[in-house]
């Protein structure tokens, strides 16, 4: 299994072990399980709409997470919502226990134990303004260093090509003139 994050807050590994212990639940062999490739993007409108989309005899789902919590029962619920879509169970199709029905909670439960802390933030130290004009000049110098190194070989290839240049319009005027001698 292979969890992409993209760009969300949440540590992915926590969210690996949530997915790999419903698709344990769920019954998947381990093959099904190393196929699964799980994306996890931003919900774009908190507290309403979509958590999860998954593509019909597939092995892609997508999880669309919250900003400020993330609940493991509940999303454990729509993993394996997501699943059952992967092997081509539509919702007419699907068991009562994928259903928003009372007592869902419950069912789905057991999936508490595996909470998905956001990441660590890594500590960027903030600079100054003198020392981020340094290190823009840093950059510049090295790239006018670079342009100036492929200036002066472009000069070298540029004179070694007239060299040629004029060593064969040389021949080529000696072969025209033997040849109107010639005749």
């Amino acid at each position: 299994m292979k969890v992409i994050n993209h760009g969300t807050h949440w540590d992915t590994r926590a969210v690996k072990r949530l997915c790999l212990a419903v698709a344990k639940h769920e019954l998947l062999t381990p093959a099904e399980i190393a196929r699964k490739r799980v994306h996890l993007k931003w919900r774009r409108i908190a507290g309403r709409g979509l958590l999860g989309k998954a593509w019909f005899n597939s092995d892609v789902i997508t999880l669309y997470l919250e900003r400020d919590t993330l609940d493991p029962v509940l999303y454990a619920k729509v993993i394996a919502h997501e699943y059952a879509h992967n092997q081509g169970v539509n919702h007419r199709r699907m068991a009562e226990s994928y259903e928003w029905k009372e007592g869902w909670r419950e069912t789905w439960g057991w999936a508490a134990i595996h909470t998905v802390p956001r990441k660590a933030r890594k500590d960027v130290p903030i600079l100054s303004r003198s020392d981020i004009v340094a290190k823009k000049l840093t950059h510049a110098q090295g790239l006018l260093e670079n342009w100036e190194k492929k200036e002066r070989a472009a000069a070298r290839h540029a004179r070694n090509w007239r060299v040629r240049v004029k060593y064969y319009t040389r021949k080529l005027e000696a072969a025209m003139k033997g040849e109107t001698d010639g005749n």
